[in-house]
C-alpha cells in the first residue's frame, strides 16, 4: 500500500467516523473522530518513546531508520514491542477476552502515537481492527511528541518506561523540544506540585537523568559502541548513586578512583548494594588484592600495561565531563589497573572470547564470561570485607577480628578438603597453590607485626 493509498483510505474512514471524542490539544479540547481502522492502515510508530532504547540497541536498527515504513522495518518494530515487557501474553488474552475498551491515537499519515502494543497485539490475536482516535492533518512531529507526554507520561512515566527511556525522553524533550528543566519536571510528575521544594527536588532529578545518560553514553563511546543503550536498564539505582557520589567528591583524584571502581561493577553487575561500599578508599586493601588473588585473573591483573606509554601525572578521565563547574576525575597510576580491566571488558562486549596480556609479552584467549563472573565474585568479596571493616567500631580489634573470621574460614576449608580431597577430578595442584599463597600471606603478616611465626 503506497502512502497516499493510505492517507485516502485513512480520510475515507474519517468523513463516515460515527463518532467523536473530546482531546487535549494546542492547550485546549477539540472533538476528533473515532473510527474502526483496517489493521493494515496503521503504522508502528518507530519514534515512539517507549522503545526507543530496544531500538537504538538492536543490531537492526539501521534497517528501521533507513525506512521505518516498511514491511521489515515494522516487523522488527513490532519485534521490540513484544519483547518489552513480560505481560505482552497477558495483553494478547485480555483483548481476545474484553475486546479493544480504549482507543487508541493515530495521524492523518496512519502513525499510531499510543497503542503500538495493542496493534501487535491484535494482529497476533488475528484481529482485523483497531479503534483509534484521528488527529487533525496538519499535526506536526513536536505536537504528536507533546501529545504523547500528556497522555501517556504523567501516570506511567516511572513504572512503564523502562530507565534509558526515560532518560532519552528527557534529553528530547530538553534538547530537541525545547523544554525547561522545571517544564519537564512538572510534565513528568517528577515535580509532584509547584511547591518550591517539591519543584526544586524534581529539578534535581531531571539534572541527574541528563548526567547519567551522559555518562552511559560516555561508557559507551569507551566500548566503542559495543555496549548498548539497554544494558543499563537494571543499573538506575548504581548509576544514580554513583552520580551522587561524584558530585560529593572534591579530590579529582579520589573522584576518579570512584568511577573506575564503580564502572568495574556496573560492567560486571555487580548489585548496587555491593557498590556502594566500594571507592579508591578500598582500592589497595580490598578491591586490588582479592582481584590479584583470583585464579582466572591473576596473571590477567599482574600484566595489564598502562593504556598510555607512561603516566607520570594524574590524566584527565576523557569523556567524564559530568559535572559542571566541579573538578574532573582523572586517572592516575594507582587506578591504572582497574582502568584498563574496564576498557578490556567494554570493548570485548558482546564477545564469547577476549585476548589478554600473557607473561611472555604475548596474547591468550580467555572465556569472557569467566572472567566476569570471576570480577563480580572478587568485587561482592572486596565489598563485603570493606562493609565487616566498616562495622568495626573499635579499629584496634580489628586485625584481631580479621584473623578469626580468617580462621573460620581456613576450618571450612579444611572440612572441604577433607570431603573432596581424594576424589581423582580433584584438582590438587590449584589446591597446593592456593596453600602457598596463603603461607605467604601469613608470613608477611607475621614480618608486618614483628612476630616469629613459628612462635
Amino acid at each position: 500500500m503506497t502512502h497516499e493509498e493510505r492517507m485516502a483510505a485513512i480520510e475515507a474512514a474519517v468523513v463516515a467516523a460515527p463518532e467523536t471524542r473530546s482531546m487535549p490539544w494546542r492547550g485546549s479540547s477539540q472533538f476528533m473522530p473515532v473510527v474502526d481502522l483496517p489493521l493494515e492502515l496503521v503504522l508502528l510508530n518507530h519514534r515512539s518513546h517507549r522503545i526507543r532504547a530496544q531500538l537504538e540497541s538492536d543490531s537492526r536498527a539501521d534497517v528501521v531508520i533507513r525506512d521505518p515504513w516498511s514491511a521489515e522495518a515494522q516487523a522488527i518494530i513490532a519485534d521490540i514491542l513484544r519483547d518489552l515487557s513480560e505481560n505482552f501474553d497477558d495483553l494478547k488474552r485480555n483483548l481476545r477476552e474484553d475486546g479493544q475498551l480504549d482507543a487508541g491515537i493515530l495521524s492523518r499519515f496512519g502513525l499510531l502515537v499510543n497503542a503500538n502494543r495493542r496493534a501487535v497485539a491484535l494482529r497476533d490475536n488475528g484481529a482485523t481492527h483497531v479503534r483509534v482516535i484521528v488527529l487533525p492533518e496538519d499535526a506536526t512531529d513536536s505536537e504528536i511528541d507533546s501529545l504523547e507526554l500528556q497522555l501517556q507520561m504523567q501516570l506511567d512515566f516511572r513504572e512503564d518506561y523502562t530507565f534509558t527511556n526515560r532518560l532519552l525522553f528527557v534529553e528530547d524533550l530538553i534538547i530537541n523540544q525545547n523544554r525547561t528543566v522545571e517544564t519537564v519536571a512538572r510534565a513528568l510528575n517528577l515535580a509532584a506540585s509547584s511547591d518550591p521544594r517539591a519543584l526544586s527536588r524534581g529539578k534535581s532529578k531531571v539534572d541527574q537523568h541528563t548526567r547519567v545518560l551522559a555518562m552511559i553514553r560516555e561508557i559507551q563511546n569507551r566500548s566503542g559502541g559495543r555496549v548498548p543503550l539497554t544494558s543499563f536498564d537494571t543499573q538506575e539505582i548504581a548509576l544514580e548513586e554513583l552520580d551522587d557520589r561524584l558530585r560529593e567528591e572534591q579530590d579529582p583524584v579520589a573522584k576518579g578512583e570512584l568511577y573506575e571502581i564503580r564502572l568495574l561493577g556496573v560492567l560486571s553487575n555487580v548489585p548496587y548494594r555491593d557498590l556502594r561500599h566500594l571507592s579508591g578508599d578500598t582500592l589497595d586493601d580490598y578491591v586490588l588484592p582479592l582481584l590479584a588473588d583470583d585464579d582466572v585473573l591473576r596473571d590477567i591483573v599482574e600484566h595489564l600495561g598502562n593504556s598510555r606509554d607512561e603516566i607520570d601525572e594524574a590524566d584527565e578521565l576523557e569523556g567524564l565531563e559530568l559535572l559542571d563547574d566541579e573538578p574532573e576525575a582523572v586517572i592516575t597510576p594507582r587506578i591504572e589497573k582497574v582502568a584498563a580491566l574496564n576498557t578490556l571488558i567494554a570493548t570485548s562486549h558482546g564477545s564469547t572470547e577476549l585476548l589478554v596480556p600473557a607473561a611472555d609479552g604475548a596474547v591468550r584467549s580467555v572465556g569472557r564470561d569467566a572472567i566476569i563472573d570471576a570480577i563480580y565474585e572478587s568485587l561482592r568479596a572486596a565489598a563485603d570485607e570493606a562493609r565487616s571493616s566498616d562495622r568495626d567500631e573499635d579499629q584496634l580489634q580489628a586485625p584481631v577480628n580479621r584473623l578469626a573470621e580468617a580462621e573460620r574460614k581456613l576450618e571450612l576449608a579444611r572440612a572441604s578438603i577433607a570431603d573432596v580431597g581424594e576424589r581423582p577430578e580433584f584438582d590438587d595442584h590449584a589446591f597446593a597453590a592456593a596453600l602457598d599463597r596463603v603461607f605467604k600471606r601469613l608470613q608477611d603478616l607475621a614480618d608486618t607485626a614483628g612476630h616469629d611465626l613459628g612462635g
